[in-house]
């Protein structure tokens, strides 16, 4: 974000940096969903993109086609916003949250991690602990529910057990997004 405020001081007609600054805030992170990419909110807010002044200045800047482009991505992210924080007002509580890579990008079969994570989540649910365990919570989710759901269960969670067998997998797209989301929950609550 940094970066991108130094170059709205030397090019300040430039909606592109202005757009830039507006994801850095919101955290928001374009992922791969079939052939189309999907945002993801690594950072909530609750005040709306469109009450930002970089939005605002970035659409006085835009021209048609851009203004159309920004104002279909902030329609998406307002979108997602809004059912995140529908899904956050009715979560449960989660005593433990557990974060995993489930499966190997390039073969697709289960990692060692899922399935130690699996043998964590029968341990603790039989002993009487609410989990939340993607494999099993988000089984009947559709894929665009996932971000807001997981979202809602990391702000929900008493703790989080991050299980990783490789840095690898620690630092896989959705495990990182999970544990970083959570850290900064916790910086603030």
């Amino acid at each position: 974000e940094a970066i991108y405020r130094s170059l709205s001081l030397a090019f300040p007609d430039d909606p592109e940096i202005w757009w830039n600054i507006l994801l850095c805030e919101y955290g928001i992170e374009y992922i791969e969903e079939g052939n189309r990419r999907v945002p993801t909110i690594n950072r909530m807010k609750y005040d709306s993109i469109y009450a930002q002044t970089e939005y605002q200045t970035l659409i006085s800047l835009a021209d048609g086609a851009q203004k159309a482009i920004y104002e279909k991505a902030a329609s998406e992210i307002e979108d997602l916003q809004k059912r995140l924080q529908e899904i956050i007002a009715n979560e449960k509580e989660y005593d433990v949250f557990i974060s995993f890579k489930d499966k190997n990008d390039e073969t697709g079969e289960r990692t060692d991690d899922s399935v130690l994570a699996q043998n964590i989540y029968e341990a603790l649910t039989e002993a009487g602990y609410r989990v939340f365990f993607s494999r099993i919570t988000l089984k009947r989710a559709i894929a665009q529910e996932f971000d807001p759901k997981i979202y809602a269960a990391l702000s929900r969670a008493s703790m989080m057990i991050l299980v990783g067998c490789t840095k690898e997998h620690i630092n896989s797209t959705w495990v990182m997004s999970e544990w970083s989301r959570y850290i900064k929950m916790m910086e603030t609550d």
